[in-house]
């Protein structure tokens, strides 16, 4: 089937305003998203500037324009306050035992030097005092040098290997307070 002329001329003006349209939609649409670009630019420019001003106002404990003052009093009171609930706990606890549990240096180890003679293995026994009750004894330490080994009862026996090794050992009593002491062993 052939077109008439007049239908042909009807769809070339169809076509040729669809086609405008077309490229007027396009142009408004690339005018819209240039707009929201350059004002999304703008606006993560702001952002940026806001950001690097509020973290120099933090660092410098002011404020700016751009962020008001940071308060920190209320972080400093809650810090204050729970001190002073750890305060009256340990000195509650302190009261009640005599020792406050899991200070360190609360309790000392002793003797904190052991010495033997190179061929013949020693033993001795460490005592703890500043504590209540039975105490047990530990390190995470190695005797790397002397082969000596620590007990849980304090026992320290070592080995007739010369050498000298210093290590951590902790005291712990019957509440669960804590004292750490370097103990030194060696055999010459």
């Amino acid at each position: 089937m052939t077109r008439r002329p007049r239908e042909s001329a009807s769809v070339d003006r169809l076509t040729a305003a669809f086609v405008k349209a077309y490229n007027e939609g396009f142009r408004k649409m690339t005018a819209i998203l240039s707009d929201v670009l350059a004002a999304t630019t703008a606006l993560q420019t702001s952002v940026d500037e806001n950001t690097a001003a509020t973290k120099a106002a933090i660092a410098a404990g002011i404020g700016s324009a751009a962020s008001p003052p940071v308060d920190l009093q209320p972080a400093v009171d809650a810090v204050n306050t729970a001190k002073a609930a750890v305060d009256a706990s340990t000195a509650a606890l302190t009261a009640a035992t005599g020792s406050p549990a899991g200070v360190p240096g609360a309790i000392s180890v002793s003797p904190t030097s052991i010495s033997g003679s190179v061929g013949t293995p020693f033993s001795t026994q460490l005592s703890a005092s500043g504590g209540n009750g039975s105490y047990t004894f530990a390190t995470s330490d190695s005797f790397v040098n002397t082969g000596a080994s620590l007990n849980s009862d304090g026992t320290v026996n070592a080995a007739s290997v010369a050498g000298t090794d210093t290590v951590n050992v902790v005291a712990t009593d019957s509440t669960g307070a804590t004292g750490t002491t370097a103990v030194t062993v060696s055999a010459a």
